[in-house]
């Protein structure tokens, strides 16, 4: 990723915002919520012959992308760069902007649930393969709960109806 770095502080960065814009290389999104300005500028490019040759091993490459992000909170600014590779060709700043966008909101939405519904922040599962086997079992678990459609509960409540109809089953079978 460091060729990637580079090629974009050296060759991209450095260019009029108004022309990479108008080729649809660059895209500003700006977001005022939750007492917080947040500033995200994307840039890709797509013509990267250059990066297939140092990279052969990176199959179906069609471009890259940066994403650098400026966030300024209670008169804090903190500003990170994100580096990218993408296999849909002849996407366009803005496209790359929305598809970073929706993979963080799946992201987050992910970890929050493991977080709040499985609690996995205060796991201590540590052992050999178990704590990789533990993360596998959530996730299947998270898949099943959000296709649970017959009753209209938040996920952390659907895990204690499952827990409790598992109980009563072994319970049953008990007797």
């Amino acid at each position: 990723m460091d060729d990637i770095r580079e090629y974009f502080e050296k060759d991209v960065f450095t260019e009029k915002k108004d022309a990479l814009e108008k080729a649809e290389r660059y895209y500003k999104d700006l977001c005022k919520e939750h007492g917080r300005i947040e500033k995200r500028e994307y840039s890709v490019e797509n013509d990267i012959e250059w990066l297939r040759q140092r990279h052969p091993e990176w199959e179906g490459l069609a471009g890259i992308g940066a994403c650098v992000s400026t966030v300024t909170e209670k008169g804090n600014t903190v500003t990170a760069v994100n580096y990218a590779i993408y296999s849909r060709k002849g996407m366009t700043a803005a496209e790359y902007g929305k598809s970073e966008r929706a993979h963080w909101g799946i992201e987050n939405s992910l970890h929050w649930v493991l977080d709040i519904a499985f609690r996995e922040d205060e796991s201590r599962i540590r052992a050999g393969n178990a704590a990789e086997n533990m993360n596998m079992a959530r996730h299947i678990g998270v898949n099943l709960l959000k296709q649970e459609k017959a009753v209209r509960w938040g996920l952390p409540a659907k895990e204690r109806n499952a827990g409790m109809t598992w109980l009563t089953f072994i319970k049953y079978w008990a007797d």
